[in-house]
């Protein structure tokens, strides 16, 4: 068994895979495995991946990316998942070494870092509460989660196409799961993808406010409501001078 499996969900990604494969593969840390689930690409993607005895790959349609990698959940057998998109990058060679590192020290259910995208460090919450995921999230591919948690607290919920990870992070921390920040940038992050699409962005409200619903109070919800207007109206008069 693996220390880590790093799940790759793919779908006509033939310019972007290559990349993603590498950045793992050229880790100074080497107890891991790559599981790639394809959703049946036909732009040659599976001809970009490097070939490597710790790369499996299963080619089949699926749901959409979440469901893809619940599905890929069936074929990881490391310790630790990690779950990169295809462009997206594992920030230096020496990533998994120091989440390994971290983790022999301190044993938790979730552990994550910051991220780099556009070339500027976005740093992550550093403690996990209601307040914090009311207002915000944490890069999904910036957390490493206990293979386990999935079978314990449940998958994906796949009725949410754009905001699952959001949607399971706030199950995972409300079913208890322990978990640790550490001050490391663990990815390189494309960005521009479906959640941060202009088209897709109603819909973005939409599953939010069905996540906020679900999860936090009326009087959570207007706080945080509240603060954003806040921020907003500081911006707008910053703007005008």
């Amino acid at each position: 068994m693996p220390f880590f499996s790093i799940i790759v969900a793919a779908f006509n990604a033939g310019e972007t895979i290559e990349k993603t494969v590498t950045s793992v593969l050229e880790q100074s840390f080497d107890d891991f495995e790559i599981v790639v689930k394809d959703a049946g690409s036909t732009d040659g993607t599976l001809g970009k991946i490097p070939h490597d005895s710790r790369i499996r790959i299963y080619s089949d349609k699926d749901g959409g990316i979440y469901d893809g990698m619940n599905i890929a959940l069936d074929f990881a057998t490391g310790e630790y998942v990690q779950f990169l998109n295809c462009g997206d990058i594992l920030a230096d060679k020496d990533v998994l070494r120091t989440v390994h590192d971290a983790l022999q020290k301190k044993p938790t259910d979730m552990i994550y870092g910051n991220i780099r995208k556009f070339g500027r460090i976005d740093r992550q919450i550093k403690r996990l509460s209601r307040a914090a995921l009311c207002r915000t999230t944490v890069c999904h591919q910036a957390i490493f989660y206990k293979r386990t948690l999935f079978d314990t607290v449940g998958r994906y919920d796949t009725s949410y196409r754009l905001c699952a990870d959001r949607e399971h992070l706030i199950r995972l921390y409300l079913a208890g799961a322990s978990h640790c920040f550490i001050p490391a940038v663990i990815c390189e992050y494309l960005g521009n993808g479906a959640s941060e699409s202009q088209a897709n962005a109603p819909r973005m409200r939409e599953e939010g406010e069905r996540i906020d619903a679900a999860y936090f109070t009326e009087r959570e919800r207007r706080r945080v409501q509240k603060s954003r207007a806040i921020k907003r109206f500081i911006k707008k008069m910053l703007g005008r001078g």
